[in-house]
């Protein structure tokens, strides 16, 4: 009974972090539009740290929402994994998205932050 209570407690921790990485996904993808017109358009070009500012602020969220996430899949491998759609949410997954995710952070964003 405790074990599966602790499985409970794991899936609604992961649903909620799901949620965070769904929602900063969707303000990811307007501040990149911000940052595509931004540099498309002379007269915003100022505007061009404050977006990647923002964006900086979503990288770091999301690296800390996916380091919160793998010892959910670490104590239960069935969270993540969606079989119609062949999709899996593990570690080395979540290590992937990490990489990608220092490499924005740190190569990336900060060509726009001067």
């Amino acid at each position: 009974m405790q074990e599966e209570a602790k499985r409970l407690v794991g899936l609604v921790h992961f649903i909620r972090n799901t949620t965070r990485t769904v929602i900063g996904i969707k303000y990811w993808a307007v501040q990149r539009q911000y940052l595509i017109d931004a540099k498309a358009d002379p007269a915003l070009i100022d505007k061009i740290p404050d977006i990647a500012s923002r964006m900086m602020q979503l990288a770091l969220a999301e690296k800390e929402n996916a380091l919160d996430t793998i010892p959910l899949v670490e104590f239960d491998s069935r969270l993540g994994f969606e079989p119609s759609m062949e999709y899996m949410c593990d570690k080395a997954h979540l290590e992937w998205k990490l990489n990608l995710l220092e490499h924005t952070i740190q190569t990336e964003l900060p060509l726009y932050l001067k």
